[in-house]
């Protein structure tokens, strides 16, 4: 569904009007990728969805667009704009990717997402730790205490605001631990399947637009 002339819609978006819509529903187990309903051209309801922000061409075949800020909870993550953005040598930048299962952050954006979430956590919850597994930065949890995270926020151009809530970056391993499915990269930040739940989105490819809005994907609409 990439921008590659391989793929599909590098093969037939001309004769789809260059649109696709896609829907995730939520994932019934942790090894799945989320299923989707899926819409090209002109069987996409005409609806105007919430937020619309450019669609940016890249290097690649990439979806890319321009992240101007993250939140955690209430605290915007004090990163610089420019690290979200590509670079000359073609290296960086941000694009959402149905095709990638988790969300990916460029690492030094990650480092700052994982400070806020720990600052965030240990007052609320005092006995909990903190800990990686892997690439995760998981939590301890204490038995019959239910643990809520901050919602999570990526600010898009042009005012666009993706919401992702706990239940879709947080996975409950039972005794080993909350972890945290959004993952450091050394190449690029990349807005995951998984993240992507329970959003419509649209791709206007012939006018350079991503539009997207929250909604429950578990009904065919």
């Amino acid at each position: 569904m990439n921008r590659d002339p391989s793929s599909f819609m590098g093969q037939r978006g001309a004769r789809l009007g260059a649109r696709f819509w896609y829907c995730f529903t939520p994932m019934l187990s942790h090894y799945q990728q989320p299923q989707m309903f899926l819409r090209f051209g002109d069987d996409i309801p005409r609806v105007n969805l919430m937020y619309r922000t450019p669609l940016i061409q890249g290097p690649d075949s990439h979806y890319y667009l321009d992240l101007r800020a993250i939140r955690v909870g209430n605290a915007r993550l004090r990163i610089n704009r420019s690290v979200f953005q590509l670079r000359e040598d073609g290296l960086g930048g941000t694009y959402i990717n149905s095709g990638s299962r988790d969300t990916w952050l460029i690492d030094v954006a990650y480092r700052e997402f994982g400070r806020e979430l720990r600052h965030t956590m240990a007052p609320r919850y005092p006995k909990m730790k903190a800990f990686r597994q892997g690439g995760s930065l998981c939590f301890t949890q204490s038995k019959g205490v239910r643990t809520v995270f901050p919602v999570v926020k990526f600010h898009f151009a042009n005012g666009a605001e993706f919401v992702i809530k706990q239940e879709a970056y947080v996975k409950d391993f039972g005794s080993a631990g909350l972890c945290s499915l959004i993952m450091p990269s050394d190449k690029s930040t990349v807005l995951g399947a998984r993240q992507q739940v329970n959003h419509r989105i649209i791709y206007d490819i012939a006018n350079s637009e991503l539009q997207f809005e929250r909604t429950d994907c578990s009904r065919r609409n």
